[in-house]
C-alpha cells in the first residue's frame, strides 16, 4: 500500500538493505481509514508508515525515497560526537549552567483606548 501510494506520487523508490535485520510480521494491520479527496499523498503514506511503526518518508540528496523502521532513542547510536581535540571549537572541560528556578514569571498587559489613558497591569 505504501509502495503503491509512493509510486503513484512519481518519485523514484529504491529498496535499501535493512540495517536492523529481517523484520518478521506476526500479524497484519488492517487500515480502515479513509481520506477525503485532495488529501496529500505524503500525509497518507506517513500515516500508514506510522501505523506499522516506521519513521516518516523522506528523500535523500539524490531524490531517493527513504523509509526505515522506527528505533527508540535509547537504542540508537549517537548522531553527533562533541570532541575536544585539536580540530574542535569546544574547549575541554567547558560547562554551561542556566538556573531558571529563581526567575519570576512576569507579564505586562497594556490596553490602549483612544478615549482613555493607557491601562497597564504587571
Amino acid at each position: 500500500m505504501v509502495l503503491a501510494a509512493t509510486y503513484s506520487a512519481g518519485p523514484r523508490l529504491t529498496a535499501l538493505p535493512d540495517p536492523f535485520g529481517t523484520v518478521r510480521v506476526q500479524s497484519a494491520y488492517v487500515v480502515s481509514e479513509q481520506w477525503p479527496p485532495g488529501t496529500p499523498k505524503l500525509t497518507i503514506i506517513n500515516k500508514l508508515l506510522n501505523a506499522i511503526n516506521y519513521e516518516t518518508l523522506y528523500f535523500d540528496e539524490y531524490g531517493v525515497a527513504i523509509v526505515r523502521p522506527y528505533v527508540p532513542p535509547a537504542s540508537r547510536e549517537s548522531e553527533f560526537d562533541y570532541a575536544t581535540d585539536q580540530n574542535s571549537v569546544i574547549l575541554p572541560d567547558a560547562e554551561q549552567t542556566l538556573d531558571l528556578f529563581d526567575v519570576p514569571n512576569s507579564f505586562t498587559l497594556v490596553v490602549s483606548d483612544p478615549d482613555r489613558p493607557p491601562l497597564t497591569s504587571t
